[in-house]
């Protein structure tokens, strides 16, 4: 066993797409069903042995994510037994047994960027010890998602010191993401990864999205002097300099990645994932066949 426990979930940008209502609430909490889209990264993870779980916001959400992770709501529990509802209350039961999270906020003096809020969760990091690390925006879809794979591939080649998923899209959105140019004949193992190519210029129909398996070295190649493109700190940058020197793995997914960072690719996630869940499958795609 790999014995990994600790994961880094980030929501601690802006998310200005989704204003105005993202003034209040952080993005992550916009529902897919009737789950945050946060638990639903939080259940992945736990799913995957991870308990260790570290979440990273902004400061001026920081209270929301602390209260719908820990706030037992006796109140609400009480109503709903007054009125015979008591099983509604179910939801909020499971919640509240979870491992206990930890809600940090992102380093206000770092630059920008995806490195960002992983440099800020160094200090929570059990030193020397493997982490995975999940971008707030990105969902998976699957029988088996994508923190298990992680680790289960982690299990089986121990020696590498990154693992990042992958999934392969069409040409006409290559512009949108990073790809993936790997080593050699084959492809499994990371060379490099270029941000948003042109469709003649991107090295493969790779692209790599928010779920990746860091050892803690990661840190030898992640600081706030590391800035790339826009002044940023990119966490793929960081992934690309530890790939020169050591092994970085490439597997590609079991099911279907879906973005939720902008409102139109957010509805595509609220119809794939209403038409994976048993409860809704059928009743979601009747209703998509008769738009």
């Amino acid at each position: 066993m790999s014995g990994i426990t600790q994961a880094v979930i980030t929501d601690a940008g802006v998310s200005s797409r989704f204003l105005p209502i993202v003034k209040s609430i952080p993005k992550s909490f916009i529902p897919l069903g009737n789950k945050p889209i946060i638990q639903i990264l939080v259940e992945e993870a736990l799913e995957a042995g991870l308990t260790d779980i570290i979440i990273v916001c902004r400061e001026d959400m920081k209270s929301i994510f602390e209260d719908y992770f820990s706030n037992p709501r006796d109140d609400l529990k009480e109503f709903l037994v007054s009125m015979g509802k008591s099983d509604r209350f179910d939801s909020v039961s499971e919640v509240l047994s979870y491992p206990k999270i930890t809600i940090i906020t992102q380093d206000p003096t770092l630059p920008y960027g995806t490195a960002a809020p992983v440099l800020s969760a160094k200090p929570y990091l059990k030193p020397g010890e493997p982490f995975v690390f999940m971008q707030g925006d990105d969902v998976v879809i699957a029988h088996k998602r994508d923190c298990q794979i992680l680790v289960e591939t982690f299990e089986e080649y121990p020696d590498v010191s990154g693992i990042m998923m992958a999934e392969e899209i069409t040409t006409d959105v290559v512009h949108k993401y990073g790809m993936i140019k790997t080593k050699g004949q084959g492809d499994d193992e990371l060379d490099h990864v270029v941000e948003k190519p042109s469709a003649e210029d991107t090295p493969s129909l790779l692209a790599s999205y928010g779920r990746f398996l860091y050892k803690y070295e990661i840190f030898d190649y992640m600081n706030a002097e590391r800035t790339g493109k826009d002044n940023e700190l990119w966490n793929v940058d960081a992934l690309t300099a530890m790939a020169h020197d050591k092994t970085v793995k490439v597997v590609r997914n079991q099911g279907t990645w879906v973005t939720t960072g902008d409102p139109v690719n957010y509805l595509k996630a609220q119809i794939l994932f209403g038409m994976h869940d048993g409860t809704t499958s059928e009743m979601i795609k009747d209703l998509v066949s008769n738009l």
